[in-house]
């Protein structure tokens, strides 16, 4: 069966955070702290992934894609001591808990997801977005080399009347070549001004974070954009990924496996269960 999932409250959010900043004991007297018992590695309620270098649920807190995290029935712990304790264990140690392979397929099935919506917005972002713009009209392009021809026959026209000492034609002649430069000049800004307004209108998607950009935006806009939460956080997990990958951990003793809930193999699996379950007997 899978696990109940509920919604972790803010009094619930704060008592975590202090139990991970001062302990879980920091209510009792010293006197009587020996015999509480301290939260271990393998207790339901530690962030494993936290241990493993990349929690989502750290990550991905306060984006976009929080909601696609799976609900927990108890707020998972970042827990610096036994993160300190985790650092500290042999490898052989860590691939007898599994930890690490359990953070390798979470944070698989998440990038997966990831990359599966970023595709679906991909594809309706094409369907809706008008062709680019091109520079210019072929039109346009033929006025402009039309200018060019004729500024360049008057610009030599006006030299040759120079060196024949006809001062008064040159100059002429000049000023009509600077009439029709500006001319030129006016087309080409219009065709630019053209080009940036189709861009402005287009959209992209960013292949890691899923998140959308106008396709002229600048490369400050991006930045800012990419100091973001919810970029940082798709990149830290897809950068964990590779690693674990080239890793390739084990996985640990069944008695440390997590409960049902954090691969997306097993939850609809037993969401599976659960219709075929709910279903009436047909004779």
């Amino acid at each position: 069966m899978p696990p109940k999932f509920r919604n972790v409250g803010a009094y619930d959010a704060v008592r975590a955070m202090m139990d991970s900043l001062m302990g879980e004991d920091r209510d009792v007297p010293p006197d009587q702290r020996d015999s509480v018992k301290r939260r271990e590695l393998g207790d339901d309620d530690v962030d494993r992934f936290y241990l493993c270098g990349c929690s989502p649920y750290v990550v991905l807190a306060q984006t976009k894609s929080e909601s696609m995290l799976p609900r927990v029935d108890a707020l998972l712990v970042q827990d610096e001591r036994l993160k300190a304790e985790w650092d500290a264990l042999p490898q052989g140690e860590k691939d007898r808990y599994g930890f690490e392979h359990e953070t390798l397929n979470f944070l698989q099935d998440m990038v997966d997801e990831m990359d599966r919506r970023i595709a679906a917005t991909k594809a309706r972002l094409d369907a809706s977005n008008e062709p680019a713009e091109p520079d210019m009209t072929p039109e346009v392009a033929q006025q402009v080399q039309a200018l060019k021809d004729q500024i360049l026959e008057l610009q030599v026209k006006a030299e040759l009347a120079g060196e024949q000492g006809e001062v008064e034609a040159s100059v002429a002649l000049s000023a009509q070549a600077d009439a029709l430069g500006a001319r030129k000049a006016e087309l080409q800004e219009a065709a630019e001004v053209r080009r940036a307004q189709s861009a402005a209108r287009r959209q992209v998607v960013c292949a890691v974070s899923g998140l959308i950009y106008a396709a002229n935006d600048s490369d400050a806009r991006i930045a800012e954009l990419q100091s973001g939460r919810q970029y940082r956080g798709w990149k830290a997990m897809r950068e964990r990924l590779q690693q674990l990958r080239a890793q390739a951990p084990r996985p640990g003793a069944p008695r440390f496996s997590r409960r049902a809930g954090f691969s997306r193999v097993e939850r609809e699996r037993d969401e599976l269960s659960l219709i075929h379950i709910s279903e009436p007997t047909r004779r």
